[in-house]
């Protein structure tokens, strides 16, 4: 969100990306798209209405949403319905509290909860990372720059806070879904995004024994792709290169 209250499509709280942007929440829309055109003059800021407004015109079937700010549910839930595409909108978040609201507000919103899985980090590395926990939580500067305070943070009343200062809070380490949010999950008809490393055997037959559709991101080189041939393909690909993975489902499909 801006600092003239426009919901802008980037995936960091700075711009350019931490460490050393600017807070977005601290630039107006002109001002944002002025600083990107000194960056880089082909570069375009978009708003989240700017997206849907294509969203509308457009054959494409469907949009996934990364719901970053989560307290600002009814302002998302108004731009849906005012475009008229709230019946082509996927939601994703870390945030369970604002997949639950959104739920709340749109049951029929397809949800996918975004998964960094704790349990799944080898023994040496959970170890590690809780040693180092308490020391990034004593510097809120240190963590702000570093960005590593979004590896230990759970959620709380203070997120929306922290990811307006540019800790993505977002990040945390999680478990996977359970209770009401896996259920407001299944009602939806939604599912589970997990980074590439995170699908395997294993994890495929646990989330569609739950009933889960598997989203993997971000598909980035060919041996992403590779891995899924020996693991198995998720039901959804997100990827920086969709021509890449266009590529590789038609040599699947050739070969049969």
């Amino acid at each position: 969100l801006t600092r003239d209250n426009v919901i802008v499509c980037l995936h960091d709280a700075g711009f350019p990306s931490f460490p050393g942007g600017e807070l977005v929440a601290s630039l107006t829309l002109q001002e944002l798209r002025e600083k990107a055109k000194i960056l880089d003059a082909t570069r375009e800021i978009a708003t989240l209405e700017d997206f849907l407004t294509e969203l509308a015109k457009s054959q494409h079937p469907s949009l996934a949403v990364d719901l970053k700010d989560t307290d600002l549910i009814d302002e998302y839930v108004r731009l849906f319905e005012a475009k008229g595409v709230d019946d082509r909108i996927c939601v994703t978040s870390w945030s369970t509290s604002a997949l639950l609201d959104m739920h709340e507000r749109k049951p029929d919103l397809p949800l996918s909860f975004s998964h960094i899985s704790f349990t799944g980090h080898p023994i040496w590395l959970r170890t590690l990372l809780r040693f180092l926990s308490p020391i990034f939580y004593v510097s809120n500067g240190l963590a702000r720059w570093t960005r590593v305070r979004v590896l230990f943070n759970r959620e709380n009343s203070q997120t929306p806070t922290w990811a307006r200062r540019g800790c993505n809070e977002v990040h945390i380490l999680t478990r996977s879904p359970k209770g009401r949010v896996l259920e407001a999950i299944r009602r939806s008809g939604g599912g589970i995004g997990v980074f590439t490393w995170c699908v395997n055997r294993r994890s495929l037959r646990k989330w569609r024994a739950e009933k889960l559709e598997v989203r993997a991101f971000s598909v980035k080189t060919t041996l992403d792709l590779d891995r899924f041939v020996q693991t198995g393909f998720p039901d959804v690909i997100f990827s920086d290169s969709p021509a890449l993975v266009s590529r590789q489902a038609c040599s699947e499909e050739k070969g049969g």
